[in-house]
């Protein structure tokens, strides 16, 4: 994976995180994992304000993402190394059935 690639998927899930964390706490304010945010609101509506951000962030990641794509020969080339082929079905039918001890011959995986 590539740097820019780390940074991307690392924002994506802090901020996919702090609308989960947020999101739930406008739900559900009553709640302990919600009093942090809830206690810091008689001065800010902090549980809005962070949900929009965390949005905000989620978003430009995704597009960042579909530029990346769209713009680097070198990304595309990397991202299509991960789409599914046809021996992977076997090579998994395979797995299974030797870590449920069907098999005895440990499969072999071709790159």
């Amino acid at each position: 994976m590539y740097g820019v690639e780390r940074i991307e998927h690392a924002l994506t899930a802090l901020s996919f995180l702090v609308l989960v964390w947020t999101g739930f706490a406008l739900k559900y304010p009553d709640q302990w994992w919600a009093r942090p945010l809830v206690s810091w609101e008689r001065y800010f509506p902090v549980r809005g304000a962070l949900h929009r951000i965390a949005a905000a962030i989620l978003m430009a990641t995704a597009a960042f993402h579909v530029a990346t794509l769209a713009a680097s020969r070198r990304l595309r080339h990397h991202w299509k190394q991960l789409w599914p082929r046809r021996q992977d079905a076997t090579e998994a039918i395979l797995n299974f059935a030797y870590n449920w001890a069907c098999s005895r011959r440990s499969p072999h995986f071709v790159s």
